[in-house]
């Protein structure tokens, strides 16, 4: 089922907060393995704030999503959110030092990606 209202708000390029954006938000590692598996959700889509699960999952320093996510082909560690920000930012910025590691084993992040802050 595809939300096209919520709220004002009209969405026709991002899902609003999908179930794999929820569940890499929490940490909740049986679910994100099960939706990925059953295919229910993009596991790169931008949900309506503007972030991807993986994004989620290093703000909130969730290292064994992240590492599942990781595995899927279509997510991309080093791809910006909305405001220009890569997981990596996410993770430092909130001193998620296990999620941190684990992005700076990968060789597509990018350590001089542009970022708000500078």
């Amino acid at each position: 089922m595809h939300v096209k209202y919520l709220s004002l708000w009209e969405f026709d390029t991002c899902s609003p907060f999908g179930g794999l954006h929820c569940v890499s938000f929490f940490g909740i590692v049986e679910l994100v393995a099960a939706l990925i598996e059953m295919e229910c959700d993009n596991a790169d889509e931008r949900d309506v704030s503007g972030y991807m699960p993986l994004a989620w999952a290093a703000h909130n320093g969730h290292a064994a999503v992240m590492e599942i996510l990781l595995r899927r082909e279509e997510v991309d560690s080093d791809k910006p959110d909305d405001f220009g920000e890569i997981s990596l930012s996410h993770a430092a910025w909130f001193g998620r030092e296990g999620v941190v590691k684990i992005l700076l084993t990968r060789e597509e992040v990018n350590l001089d990606w542009p970022s708000n802050d500078g």
